[in-house]
């Protein structure tokens, strides 16, 4: 739908920044999930960065300060041009739908990166596009930057993963500071340092999130419950998404890859996720990242066999300022199903939906983790 006198309307944009191996990988598919499952049509706007550096324009490759602001200059054309194609289209294509666009780093990060002695030539770059800091800055919704780990938790900190990552963790530091810096006086700017779970961190970019689009707000516990019976026709507005997902062949036996599909109004997401542990901290991490169609049929043939594929029908609903998921599996166990509650800030206790049925709450029994219900059939119920 359109503005009265025919103005396209405006889509609420979210920039993930930090500095380098910050987690804005593994955060964007995340919120692309749970954004999508709260009935939003999410667009991703990757790194621009990335991008240029994957077609041979190399930052590694350049010898001077000039280089590196001609480089500069490229990403922020390629990001204005990404960020008005993408809503135009949006507008044009898919005017019925609540879109959300995500984008890895957004304009301000070009200025981060102009290197010390050149400050001014990112403000030359904005006036040659008639633009000016504030406008640049304030055209997103909301500004969440990760602190890149290798402030609190260098043992986490590498340069694997991203091709166009080329700093120590000295160096990244300081890269975090002046991203932070270049994004100060933004109305809707959440800064989120690190924490021993990486998943809290995520959700507190959710949590961010959640408030500007004025949707409840998770808490970081999310109860789980066993369901007998469910009365289907008084089920409240939801959303319904086709869930599978593969566990692939790993080397080794501590470590976990997953792979996973979601279809959503004829849609389709792809996901890839890698579960290990970290010894000096006694935690389990997961890193999750999205994929194309491609990637995902070529990692697809990787899949344990030894393994059941999960298949599920989620819904998704808001009951009582409450986020529901309840999943329907089909598969390992036809007929298996399954509440999640996360807690909200609003509210803080459980209250059971009058159309369910439970039977009991499995919060922390391991039996009916995922990874647990995949190895091998058992009778459950």
């Amino acid at each position: 739908m359109k503005k009265k006198g025919g103005n396209p309307k405006v889509v609420p944009k979210f920039v993930l920044t930090g500095g380098p191996c910050s987690g804005k990988t593994s955060s964007m598919a995340y919120l692309a999930q749970k954004l999508s499952e709260y009935g939003f049509m999410v667009f991703v706007i990757p790194e621009t960065a990335t991008l240029i550096t994957n077609c041979g324009i190399d930052r590694r490759r350049m010898e001077n300060p000039i280089q590196v602001i001609g480089y500069e200059e490229a990403i922020l054309d390629l990001q204005l041009f990404l960020e008005d194609k993408i809503e135009r289209s949006i507008n044009a294509i898919f005017s019925r739908v609540d879109p959300v666009i995500l984008l890895d780093r957004g304009i301000m990060d070009v200025k981060a990166f102009i290197p010390e002695g050149y400050e001014r030539e990112f403000e030359k770059m904005l006036k040659k596009r008639n633009m000016d800091l504030e406008s640049a800055r304030d055209r997103y919704t909301g500004v969440i930057h990760l602190v890149t780990c290798a402030e609190g938790n260098e043992e986490y900190y590498t340069l694997e993963g991203n091709s166009a990552r080329i700093e120590t963790p000295e160096e990244a530091r300081k890269l975090d500071y002046k991203i932070r810096q270049a994004w100060l006086g933004h109305p809707n700017l959440s800064i989120i340092g690190n924490e021993a779970d990486f998943n809290k961190k995520i959700k507190k970019a959710f949590a961010s999130i959640s408030k500007m689009l004025g949707i409840p707000v998770p808490k970081e516990m999310t109860r789980k419950y066993l369901v007998d019976l469910v009365e289907s026709r008084n089920i409240p507005k939801h959303e319904k998404i086709e869930i599978e997902e593969f566990y692939l062949q790993v080397r080794k036996r501590s470590e976990e890859i997953k792979l996973k599909r979601r279809r959503q109004r004829g849609s389709f997401m792809y996901f890839v996720s890698r579960r290990y542990p970290v010894q000096s901290h006694g935690t389990w991490v997961e890193i999750e990242q999205m994929i194309d169609e491609q990637e995902y049929q070529r990692l697809l043939k990787m899949r344990d066999r030894s393994r059941i594929p999960i298949k599920k029908l989620r819904h998704c609903l808001i009951w009582e300022n409450q986020y529901l998921k309840l999943d329907f599996y089909s598969e390992p166990f036809s007929g298996l199903k399954i509440l999640n509650i996360d807690l909200t800030e609003e509210n803080q206790t459980i209250s059971l939906p009058n159309f369910i049925k439970v039977r009991e709450d499995i919060t922390f029994n391991e039996m009916y983790e995922e990874r647990n219900l995949s190895l091998k059939r058992q009778r459950l119920f």
